[in-house]
């Protein structure tokens, strides 16, 4: 059969040049395999060939691509790896990079507020807590007002080479007791801000603020050396870095009654961070926060730990450790912001 246009349609058992079902039918078995793997098997050696080509320069290509990735991580750090030898130089000269330094965390504030306690034989009392700056207002009913300040802690400082630093100060504090005819209807509170951990080669930790309570009271930021001033003041430090000179190990802030102090960066010769300060529990105390721990010494390359931070209100933070080659020493903790607290009594 043939088309219109003088052509056969596909399928058709006779063609001219042989290539139809009837010329197929009559081809040996023989013949039809060698076709099939004659076929097969220029197709599979041509693409034998260029894939073992293919394989040989890319594996080649893709290892040299890799090892200098590699090469040039190492150089300038990145990758999963961290950092790399332009790091240990930076360390190595006393600069801080990204990769080696813990992240600087703030001492976190709390918010004011009013709690109604119990001060026993039954009786209660009414406690405003300040944390930052506002206005107390005199509540109606009571007849005699208890304040209680604290000042800003101190930061801790930053040692030099294998030296750890010292801990910071704790705020001052001092308590005044008034009849309720004694203040006016309100009276603002002005909080001592913390100071901020040593961030350079010796450097002590900054200064904490005064905390006021209008002018009818107040107590002492932490200073670097001593503690702020006021009578009921707690002698409370912040840990002493680790230090390879002396085989000094980092040791955990001071604590109190009411809260175990920040501990002490671990193990030695980690370059691990001090621990922060904790609050006292219950939180409706009127007392102070605990001071950050010491960080702990590096041994070998790497850079010593960062002080703890002290906790609110005026504990103070922790100072940085030492390193013993290829590194920076830590940063000092920061110091915690002060508090006021009027307790009202009927």
């Amino acid at each position: 059969m043939t088309l219109p246009s003088g052509g056969y349609p596909s399928g058709s058992i006779n063609k001219p040049d042989g290539t139809g079902i009837s010329a197929h039918s009559q081809k040996t078995q023989a013949q039809w395999k060698a076709e099939q793997t004659g076929a097969m098997s220029s197709s599979y050696e041509g693409n034998y060939w260029a894939k073992m080509v293919s394989n040989m320069f890319g594996g080649f290509l893709g290892g040299i691509g890799m090892f200098i990735s590699q090469f040039f991580a190492g150089i300038f750090g990145g990758g999963s790896g961290g950092g790399g030898f332009l790091d240990l130089v930076g360390g190595f000269l006393g600069v801080k990079n990204d990769v080696k330094q813990v992240r600087e965390v703030e001492v976190p504030r709390l918010d004011n507020r009013i709690d109604n306690i119990e001060v026993g034989g039954g009786a209660s009392a009414q406690r405003a807590s300040f944390f930052q700056d506002g206005t107390w207002t005199k509540p109606a009913g009571y007849t005699r007002h208890v304040v209680k300040i604290i000042g800003g802690a101190s930061g801790g400082g930053r040692g030099v080479g294998s030296n750890g630093a010292e801990g910071g100060y704790a705020g001052g504090c001092n308590e005044y007791e008034f009849f309720d005819s004694d203040l006016p209807s309100s009276v603002a509170c002005t909080i001592g801000l913390g100071g901020a951990g040593g961030s350079s080669d010796g450097a002590a930790g900054g200064v904490g603020g005064t905390s006021t309570f209008g002018p009818f009271g107040a107590a002492g930021g932490g200073l670097p050396t001593d503690f702020g001033f006021g009578e009921k003041t707690r002698q409370l430090r912040g840990g002493r870095g680790g230090s390879n000179r002396n085989d000094l190990p980092a040791t955990s802030g001071s604590g109190h009654g009411y809260a175990n102090g920040g501990t002490a960066g671990k193990p030695d010769g980690s370059g691990n961070p001090g621990g922060n300060g904790n609050r006292p529990t219950p939180e409706t105390l009127a007392e102070y926060g605990t001071g950050g721990g010491g960080g702990a010494l590096r041994s070998g390359a790497g850079n010593g730990g960062r002080g703890g931070n002290g906790a609110v209100p005026g504990g103070p933070g922790g100072g940085g450790g030492g390193y013993s080659a290829f590194g920076v020493t830590g940063n000092g903790g920061n110091g915690a912001p002060g508090a006021i607290f009027i307790t009202s009594y009927k």
